[in-house]
């Protein structure tokens, strides 16, 4: 449960609001929802224990709609978004060029940045917008430290590679 939600829907078990979840974005509508969920034992025992029993009502179903609701559905989306990341990721594996997931992320965040850069500009208050640049321009900075380290440690293991083969060829034409 999301801890600034405090409803009666948010004090529901999981489980059960997964299945309302699933049942919402399935576009099932809110009368048969609010039967189903009223009925349930384990509802009931919650309603019993935090609301006086009363039931969960239009009111109630139509407030989750627009927070819990819409917070899982981001999360869902989001699952789904690494999970696409993490296919490609597979079908790549061991093609010239190809990257590890860090690298193949930084794009994306690159481009969530560029969008908060875009609404602060477009923000009327002054040290709003500062401070979305600041923080911004530090996101930035650290993904072009870490993307300069990794530039480096790829020329470290290419050096130490071709050291590594120069001294066995050294080693052999010694043996021989």
């Amino acid at each position: 449960m999301n801890p600034s939600r405090r409803g009666k829907i948010a004090r529901l078990p999981r489980p059960i609001r997964e299945a309302l979840n699933q049942r919402l974005n399935n576009g099932e509508i809110g009368a048969a929802l609010l039967v189903w969920l009223n009925a349930l034992p384990e509802v009931r025992a919650v309603l019993a224990a935090h609301f006086g029993g009363e039931p969960i009502s239009d009111r109630n179903l139509s407030r989750w709609k627009q927070g819990g609701f819409v917070d899982w559905r981001q999360h869902v989306e989001a699952q789904e978004w690494v999970g696409r990341l993490m296919e490609e990721g597979d079908e790549i594996e061991g093609e010239p060029g190809a990257r590890k997931l860090a690298d193949r992320l930084s794009a994306p965040v690159v481009v969530e940045l560029f969008k908060l850069l875009k609404r602060a500009a477009a923000s009327d208050d002054p040290v709003e917008h500062r401070k979305a640049v600041l923080g911004a321009a530090q996101q930035l900075a650290q993904l072009r430290r870490a993307d300069h380290r990794l530039v480096e440690m790829s020329l470290l293991t290419e050096r130490l590679a071709v050291n590594g083969a120069r001294s066995q060829t050294g080693e052999r034409e010694t043996a021989e």
